[in-house]
C-alpha cells in the first residue's frame, strides 16, 4: 500500500491511497509517478477551490446590486410622493374654497399615497355630527347614498381606541375579527401585512386649538398592504396641512357668511321699512327673502289668538297649494307646533317628519320661525327648500333676526290699521326704522335715535344705555337734553339694584313712573326730572340695553308713549345687534391676529387720512418704521412660537411708548409702523430713540424655552413736509432710513 498526501500551500487537503493485491513493494519509478499524479491533483484541488470562491463572490455582488436597485427605486418613489404632497399642500393652502380644498385632499390621498377609497367628513351640528363632504373612489350614486347618512361623531370617537393608534391615526383591523366581536390590535410596524376586507384607516384632523375639525376614512391601498410607518407619517403630514387649510377656509367662510348676513339684514330691513300697509308689507317681505336668499318657497302665516286659527299672510313660490291646507295653533303641522310653542323648528328631511303635509314632491326640508310681539307668537315665517339639510344654524340665526324685523313691521302695520289718527306718528316711526337700518356705526346709530326721538316725538330728555354682561351693569352710551350729560357718559348702574333703568334691564319689562320722587329706585341725573319711562332693548328675549325718556313734568307719559317706545326699542335693538356684528367683523378685518395691533390695511387708510389733514392745515406728520434685528435667527434657533412671543412683546412696548392719538400697526412680518399726527420729525426721532432703548433694555422671556437673549430693533424716521407731500414719497423715505439703520450696524435710529 502506498499513501501520499495532497499538499496545497504546505497544508494536506487530502490523502491518496494506492493498494496492490500482490505482496510486492512499489518500485521507485512507480513512486515517482504516484508523487507526480498527487502534485497534479493538488493543483487541480486548488484551482477548484479558487473557482468556487469566485462564483460565491459573483453571487454576493449580484445580490448587492439587486438590493441597491430596489432601494434606489423605492427612494425615487418616496421623492415623487413627497414632491406631489408638497405641491398638493401648497394648492390647498392657497385656496379659501372649502369644497375645492376637500376635493384636492381626497384626490391627493388617492393618487399620491395609493388608496382606492377615501372619504372626508366635517364635524358639524355643534360638534355632534359628521357630515360627509368629499370622496374619491366612489361612484356619484355611492357617494350620494353615503352623504345622506347622518353619522354621530361619538360613534367614531368610540372606534378611535388607544390599541388601534398608529402615530396620530387609527388602524381598525376589522377584517381580522376572531368571531367574538373583538378585533385584535394592529401590527403597528405594518411590514408587508396584507390589507383585509373590512380594514379601515381613520385620520383625525385637528385645529391648532386641538379642536376636531374633520375625519378622513381610508380603505383599499393599491398595493394591498397595510401602510407602513413611513406612509402613515406622510399621510399625517399632509393631514396636518389639510387641517390648517380647512380651518382657514372655515374662518373665511364664516366671515363671508357674517358679512352676507349683515348685508341681507340691511337690505331686507330697508324693504320692510318701506311698506306700512299690512298686505303690501308681507308680500314684499316674502318676495325679498326668496329673491335674496334663493329659497324654494317662503310664506308668512298670521295667528289669530282668539280662534287659534292660522291664516296665510303672504307667500312666494307656493302657487295655489296653500289653499288646500288648513293650520291651527297646536295642530298636526310644523307651523301649528311653532305657533303654539313659540320656538323655531328645522326639519332636515320632510320625508321623515309625520307632521309635514306632502303636496309638492320637490320639497325636502323646512324651517319655521316664530314671529313674536311682546312675547306672544303673532305669526310664523315658514320656508321650504328642495334639498335635504338645507338649513343650518346660520340660517336659523338670520331668519330669527328677520322674524324680529317682520314682527316690528307687523306691529307698525297693526298700529296703522287700528288708529288712522296716528298716521303722522306711525310715519315717523317708519322713518326711524329706515334711519336705524341705514347705519352700522354704533355711536352714530345711538345719536341718530336720540335726535329722532327729540325732533319727531318731542321728548326733551333721552338716554340710551347698553348692557355690559361681564360686569352685570348698564353703561350710558348716548343722550340728549341733559345739561351736564358729559359727566354722566360712561356712568354705570348695577342691573336690578340701581335706577329704574337697572330694574328694566333685570326684568325685561318697561316701567313707567309718574312721579320719580315717589320711587325708591330712581337715580337722579340733573335734579329736575319728575317722570320717567324706560323700555328694554331686547334681541331674542335677551335684554341688550334700555331706552329711557324723562320729563320735568309729573305724569308726562301714558300707554301710547309706552307702546310707541316699545315698538321703537325693538327696531333699535335689531339695529344695535346689526351694528355690534358689523363692528366685530370690521375689527377682525383691521386687526393683526397675533399682536392685536392694527394691520397693514388699516395703516394705509389711517395714514391717508392723517396726511390729507396735515396737508390741509399745514401741520406736521411723522412716520417711524422699525424692524426687529436678526428676527429670522430667533425663529430658526428658538422656533416660531418664541418668535411670536418676541413680536407680541415688542408690540406691547410700542403701545406703551405711543400716545393715544398715534397709530401703531404691524406692517408685515417683523416690521412695524408708527404714525404720529401733529409731530415734527425731530420729535419723532426722540420717540424712536426711546422705543429703541426700551426694547434693548427689556427682558424677553419664553416659558420653557432657552434664553432669548437681547433683542434690538432698527428704526427709520421720515415726515411731512420735510420728506415730501405724497404718501409714497414719505413711506419710501422712511424705508430707506430704516435700510441705512440696518446697514449701519442695526440697533439705531436714522432719519
Amino acid at each position: 500500500m502506498l499513501v501520499l498526501p495532497l499538499m496545497v500551500q504546505e497544508r494536506a487537503e487530502a490523502v491518496l491511497v494506492i493498494g496492490r493485491e500482490v505482496s510486492r513493494g512499489f518500485a521507485d519509478r512507480e513512486f515517482e509517478l504516484a508523487s507526480l499524479f498527487t502534485n497534479q491533483a493538488a493543483v487541480a484541488w486548488k484551482n477548484a477551490a479558487l473557482f468556487s470562491e469566485i462564483r460565491n463572490s459573483e453571487n454576493k455582488l449580484a445580490d448587492t446590486n439587486t438590493r441597491l436597485n430596489l432601494a434606489l427605486k423605492r427612494q425615487i418613489e418616496v421623492n415623487t410622493e413627497l414632491s406631489t404632497l408638497q405641491y398638493l399642500s401648497s394648492t390647498i393652502l392657497s385656496s379659501l374654497k372649502l369644497e375645492e380644498i376637500l376635493s384636492v385632499i381626497v384626490e391627493g390621498i388617492h393618487s399620491s399615497l395609493g388608496f382606492e377609497a377615501v372619504l372626508i367628513s366635517l364635524v358639524e351640528g355643534g360638534g355632534q355630527l359628521l357630515t360627509h363632504k368629499a370622496s374619491s373612489g366612489f361612484s356619484p350614486e355611492e357617494f350620494e347614498n353615503i352623504r345622506q347618512v347622518h353619522s354621530s361623531l361619538e360613534q367614531y370617537l368610540n372606534l378611535m381606541k388607544p390599541e388601534y393608534r398608529i402615530g396620530n391615526s387609527f388602524f381598525l383591523p376589522f377584517g381580522k375579527d376572531d368571531g367574538n366581536g373583538d378585533s385584535p390590535p394592529p401590527n403597528k410596524e405594518g411590514k408587508g401585512e396584507d390589507w383585509q376586507a373590512g380594514n379601515l384607516l381613520i385620520v383625525p384632523l385637528y385645529s391648532k386649538e386641538k379642536k376636531l375639525l374633520a375625519i378622513i376614512q381610508i380603505d383599499k391601498p393599491t398595493d394591498g398592504k397595510v401602510p407602513d410607518k413611513r406612509k402613515v407619517r406622510s399621510l399625517e403630514a399632509f393631514a396636518n396641512t389639510a387641517a390648517l387649510a380647512i380651518a382657514n377656509a372655515t374662518l373665511y367662510n364664516d366671515a363671508q357668511a357674517r358679512i352676507s348676513e349683515l348685508s341681507t339684514l340691511h337690505n331686507i330691513g330697508i324693504v320692510i321699512s318701506s311698506a306700512i300697509e299690512r298686505e303690501k308689507l308681507l308680500e314684499k317681505v316674502v318676495g325679498v327673502i326668496r329673491d335674496t336668499l334663493h329659497y324654494l318657497k317662503v310664506a308668512i302665516f298670521t295667528v289669530e289668538p282668539q280662534s287659534k286659527s292660522i291664516f296665510i299672510g303672504a307667500q312666494s313660490g307656493y302657487g295655489e297649494e296653500l289653499n288646500m291646507l288648513y293650520f291651527t295653533v297646536g295642530g298636526n303641522s310644523v307651523v301649528g307646533w311653532v305657533a303654539e310653542h313659540g320656538e323655531p323648528q328645522i326639519v332636515n328631511d320632510v320625508r321623515q317628519e309625520p307632521r309635514y303635509s306632502a303636496i309638492d314632491p320637490r320639497v325636502l326640508s323646512e324651517i319655521a320661525v316664530p314671529i313674536k310681539r311682546e312675547g306672544k307668537t303673532v305669526g310664523v315665517l315658514n320656508i321650504e327648500d328642495d334639498k335635504t339639510d338645507a338649513f343650518t344654524e346660520s340660517d336659523l340665526r338670520l331668519l330669527t333676526t328677520l322674524a324680529s324685523q317682520v314682527s316690528i313691521a307687523l306691529d307698525n302695520a297693526r298700529l296703522y290699521e287700528e288708529a288712522n289718527r296716528r298716521i303722522s306718528e306711525l310715519s315717523a316711526l317708519h322713518n326711524v326704522g329706515t334711519t336705524v337700518s341705514s347705519t352700522l356705526k354704533l355711536d352714530v346709530l345711538l345719536d341718530q335715535v336720540c335726535r329722532i326721538l327729540s325732533d319727531t316725538f318731542h321728548y326733551n330728555k333721552i338716554a340710551i344705555m347698553i348692557v355690559d354682561r361681564n360686569a352685570d351693569e348698564l353703561v350710558f352710551k348716548a343722550s340728549l337734553g341733559y345739561q351736564n350729560i358729559l359727566g354722566e357718559m360712561g356712568r354705570r348702574l348695577k342691573i336690578g339694584r340701581e335706577g329704574i333703568t337697572g330694574m328694566v334691564a333685570a326684568t325685561g319689562e318697561p316701567i313707567m313712573v309718574k312721579d320719580v320722587a315717589q320711587n325708591q329706585h330712581y337715580v337722579s341725573i340733573d335734579g329736575k326730572t319728575r317722570s320717567e319711562l324706560a323700555v328694554p332693548l331686547k334681541i331674542k328675549q335677551q335684554v341688550v340695553g334700555v331706552l329711557n325718556v324723562e320729563s320735568d313734568n309729573v305724569n308726562a307719559f301714558d300707554q301710547v308713549d309706552q307702546r310707541l317706545l316699545t315698538t321703537l326699542a325693538s327696531q333699535v335693538a335689531v339695529a344695535l345687534e346689526n351694528a355690534r356684528l358689523y363692528e366685530e367683523t370690521e375689527q377682525l378685518a383691521v386687526t393683526d391676529g397675533l399682536t392685536g395691533l392694527n394691520n397693514h390695511r388699516f395703516f394705509q387708510s389711517f395714514f391717508d387720512r392723517e396726511l390729507n389733514r396735515a396737508r390741509r392745515y399745514s401741520h406736521p406728520l411723522s412716520l417711524i418704521m422699525m424692524d426687529i434685528d436678526h428676527f429670522k435667527k430667533i425663529n430658526d434657533t428658538l422656533g416660531h412660537p418664541v418668535g411670536d412671543i418676541v413680536l407680541k412683546e415688542v408690540s406691547r412696548l410700542l403701545m406703551e411708548q405711543a400716545r393715544d392719538v398715534d397709530l401703531v400697526a404691524r406692517y408685515g412680518g417683523e416690521e412695524f409702523m408708527l404714525v404720529l399726527p401733529e409731530t415734527k420729525k425731530s420729535e419723532a426721532r426722540l420717540l424712536a430713540e426711546r422705543i429703541r432703548v426700551a426694547v434693548e433694555k427689556n427682558r424677553f422671556e419664553a416659558e420653557g424655552a432657552k434664553n432669548i437673549g437681547r433683542v434690538t430693533i432698527s428704526l427709520g424716521v421720515s415726515g411731512f413736509p420735510d420728506d415730501g407731500s405724497e404718501k409714497d414719497e414719505i413711506i419710501d423715505k422712511v424705508d430707506k432710513a430704516l435700510y441705512r439703520a440696518k446697514a449701519g450696524g442695526r440697533n439705531q435710529v436714522k432719519i
